[in-house]
């Protein structure tokens, strides 16, 4: 994907009941072509492509195996980069996880989504968001090691998919963190990371992200003041 121009950004999960629909939503920037593709991927099966969206006429092309009586796709009629995947009829057999994708560069690069992971459920559920604590590095690490670790702790989040990621100010990149796993059961997760930064990377501002299916599409932020200034911990 290097080079491209498009980007797509897609929530991190949907979770819905057995019988009722899903929506999955793709918001699409800076792209060229005119089709939205939508792919699903399911454990111990290739991917398949699902349908082709017009994103001018809302044209519909089904591939083999595939029909409206499961399947629809439509743009938002308030905001005309946002597409829209309708799953009707709900089945456990629908989970997995679902892509949105375009052509870009002349039909030369294919952009995909970060992907919604679609979880189906047989009873109601109530989805909550994560709630973070975080430990600062301690002047003791910092003094022995020169460098410093910052831990946060999600708890207490339902689904169960989160992302979470660290930047320092500045820089569009994510630094390079460790994740545990998403660990708990029934209606309430939980997840830890960790970043180890070197003291020069100590002196500046972080901000951490997460983003959970209970706070729509854009993640949220914390900012967290460099630990030589004794800053507290801001959500954005």
């Amino acid at each position: 994907e290097t080079g491209s121009c498009a980007h797509m950004k897609q929530q991190v999960s949907f979770t819905g009941i057995q019988g009722d629909s899903a929506r999955i939503t793709c918001q699409v920037s800076n792209a060229v072509s005119y089709w939205i593709h939508w792919y699903r991927f399911q454990d111990g099966k290739p991917p398949q492509r699902l349908l082709c969206l017009s994103r001018e006429s809302g044209e519909l092309l089904f591939d083999e195996g595939f029909g409206s009586n499961k399947f629809h796709a439509f743009k938002d009629q308030f905001n005309g980069e946002k597409f829209i995947l309708l799953i009707k009829k709900l089945e456990v057999r629908d989970s997995g996880m679902y892509y949105c994708a375009i052509w870009d560069w002349d039909g030369l690069v294919k952009v995909f989504g970060e992907g919604t992971r679609l979880i189906v459920t047989e009873s109601a559920f109530k989805k909550k968001p994560p709630k973070p604590i975080f430990f600062l590095p301690t002047s003791e690490e910092i003094k022995q090691k020169q460098s410093g670790t910052y831990i946060c702790l999600l708890e207490d989040f339902f689904p169960n998919v989160v992302k979470t990621y660290w930047k320092e100010d500045g820089n569009s990149q994510p630094l390079d963190a460790q994740f545990g796993p998403i660990t708990g059961g029934g209606n309430s997760y939980s997840q830890v990371s960790w970043l180890t930064v070197k003291e020069d990377v100590l002196r500046k501002n972080l901000t951490y992200f997460y983003q959970h299916e209970d706070l729509g599409m854009e993640p949220k932020a914390f900012s967290i003041s460099s630990v030589r200034e004794k800053g507290s911990l801001v959500p954005r």
